[in-house]
């Protein structure tokens, strides 16, 4: 069996974009065994410094005391309500070696936008490649 070469971003891994722009990234991966790949993106929205989250932050210290004693007493997770929205950039082709999206309009200039790229062989032990890139708003 021969390694599994993974997989890169044909853009680069730092690339910045404008407010409004839409934005293509192509995986390029290859496997020496000739095993079909499957592609799957997605946005790492955690460590994005772009906010799509718009609920309102505790002002003061005995809010943030309420919603942290209430999440650790009660519950070790938080479940997401009907209307709130924590990852709002819709991706175009996402289990293609091709994804678009656009930035949105209301990111700030210096916003980052973390991308994934999963590549899985599918032999025998379905090897895996994972590649993260960066969007910086400009």
């Amino acid at each position: 069996m021969k390694r599994f070469e993974g997989s890169s971003v044909k853009e680069g891994l730092n690339i910045t974009a404008r407010r409004g722009e839409k934005v293509t990234l192509t995986a390029e991966a290859s496997d020496p065994d000739g095993d079909k790949l499957s592609y799957k993106w997605w946005r790492y929205f955690e460590a994005d410094t772009y906010q799509d989250d718009k609920r309102k932050k505790p002002q003061d210290m005995d809010e943030v005391f309420h919603l942290y004693e209430f999440t650790i007493t009660y519950d070790h997770r938080r479940d997401i309500k009907a209307d709130e929205v924590l990852d709002s950039i819709k991706l175009t082709g996402a289990n293609t070696p091709k994804v678009t999206f656009t930035v949105p309009q209301d990111a700030k200039i210096g916003d980052t936008i973390h991308m994934i790229i999963e590549v899985q062989d599918n032999g025998k032990h379905n090897l895996k490649h994972y590649q993260r890139m960066i969007v910086t708003v400009k």
